[in-house]
């Protein structure tokens, strides 16, 4: 799935691939020049009931700012599957991660694939609010790791 504009605005809305089976999830991109700013929605790549193929990978990249508030953004490995979470990758020159957003690339408990790695690079990155970045493992496999290129910078 790939979208491309100036600007986009997802609100209260989802974008979804999954595999339930051999094949890997597709790939997730959302690239705009100037921004993208992301309300109350779900972007999800995974894997569902005992797929033994991998999560996408979702690829958000904008020129100026990405605002991600109160949504999902999820490359995860679930339901007894054997395949590995795909990464996650945001760039922007800020990036904004708020109201209790879940940016996640984990392996769930009873599966048996790797955690994703999550990639920040901005040269602004905010996370407040309740926000959680995570790569984590809940079946004892390898978790992922969280990249930045800058600091982040933690608020309430």
């Amino acid at each position: 799935i790939t979208i491309n504009a100036n600007k986009i605005d997802l609100n209260e809305s989802g974008i979804r691939s999954s595999t339930i089976g051999e094949g890997n999830a597709g790939n997730i991109a959302i690239t705009a020049d100037d921004s993208i700013a992301i309300r109350g929605t779900t972007i999800q790549a995974g894997t569902d009931e005992q797929a033994s193929g991998n999560g996408g990978s979702i690829i958000l990249n904008a020129g100026n700012n990405i605002s991600v508030d109160s949504s999902l953004i999820l490359s995860q490995v679930r339901d007894e599957s054997s395949g590995n979470a795909g990464e996650i990758s945001i760039s922007s020159n800020m990036i904004d991660i708020r109201t209790f957003s879940l940016v996640s690339a984990n392996a769930q408990i009873d599966t048996f694939g790797r955690a994703g790695n999550l990639n920040l690079d901005g040269t602004n990155i905010l996370i407040r609010e309740g926000a959680i970045l995570d790569a984590s493992t809940e079946n004892g496999v390898d978790a992922g790791s969280i990249k930045k290129s800058s600091k982040i910078n933690f608020g309430f």
